[in-house]
């Protein structure tokens, strides 16, 4: 994969904004397409097996609109769209990305892989920005993590790539001076044994509830986490349906838990006959 550029569409023109904190691209929004359509061109022509693409969309849509216009009309070919996302609130992630998907099919690029190439907690850029950081190294924002990767697991995107695991601000992975794992190592490191696991399980739960599931035939696993915004706790009763797990057969389930006092440690064992297992998963 290789992207053409780097947050393009950012208007340094704006009243504020301070081109030496983000210079990004300078020049004009008719220079970046053009520099885009010769790029890719030419690229696609030398090495046709490498995939070519961008424009590593900063956050303007209608930017994005007149891209796709553009590109569309000079018969210019990519094999990927990529665009970032930064947000506290699931729905506006997943409207931003059927909007991407809705503008790719406009012009004509139904087939363009969707990578969302950075993503990650942020309230606002000003004044909640120092808030903002302190989530993502915390409990909510690694609940804030799991629920992502969970809810985008059936949408248009290709591929999502957490922003940021180098020793910077926004890793909310591991302690930049110790390497000790944070909170949200653990959301990752779950996704992680889902995947080996092999074959994906549906779920569908509770507002604010997110999980994702998974099974090889014999041993099945579920992530299932809690986030809002608000910090509201969730409604006494969550009700969650899984399908495609096995329950003809006792199982013996163990239970693991990430909060403030817990690293997804296992904190509960217990067996269930396939009759009682099956009542406890609906």
């Amino acid at each position: 994969y290789w992207e053409i550029w780097n947050e393009p569409d950012i208007d340094t023109s704006k009243p504020g904004f301070h081109r030496s904190k983000s210079p990004m691209w300078t020049g004009t929004e008719e220079e970046y397409f053009r520099l885009f359509e010769i790029t890719a061109n030419h690229l696609n022509k030398c090495f046709p097996h490498l995939k070519i693409g961008g424009p590593a969309l900063c956050s303007n849509l209608e930017w994005a609109d007149r891209f796709l216009a553009y590109t569309s009309k000079r018969g210019i070919e990519f094999d990927f769209f990529s665009y970032h996302r930064y947000f506290s609130k699931m729905e506006k992630a997943i409207r931003t990305t059927n909007r991407v998907k809705a503008l790719l099919d406009k012009y004509g690029y139904s087939n363009a892989e969707m990578i969302l190439n950075e993503w990650n907690y942020i309230s606002n850029w000003t004044g909640e920005f120092v808030h903002s950081i302190e989530v993502i190294k915390s409990y909510k924002g690694a609940a804030y993590t799991a629920a992502v990767m969970s809810n985008f697991q059936d949408s248009p995107v290709h591929m999502m790539m957490y922003y940021d695991a180098r020793p910077c601000g926004m890793n909310g992975l591991f302690h930049t001076d110790t390497l000790e794992p944070l909170k949200g190592y653990y959301a990752i490191k779950s996704f992680s044994d889902l995947y080996d696991l092999g074959k994906a399980a549906e779920v569908t739960a509770s507002e604010n509830i997110y999980g994702i599931a998974a099974t090889n035939g014999s041993e099945s696993a579920i992530l299932l986490t809690h986030f809002n915004d608000d910090d509201s706790t969730p409604e006494e009763t969550v009700r969650v349906e899984i399908k495609d797990i096995p329950r003809e057969r006792p199982l013996r389930a163990e239970f693991y838990l990430l909060d403030n006092d817990h690293d997804m440690k296992l904190v509960r064992e217990e067996t269930f006959n396939s009759g009682e297992f099956a009542a406890y998963l609906d």
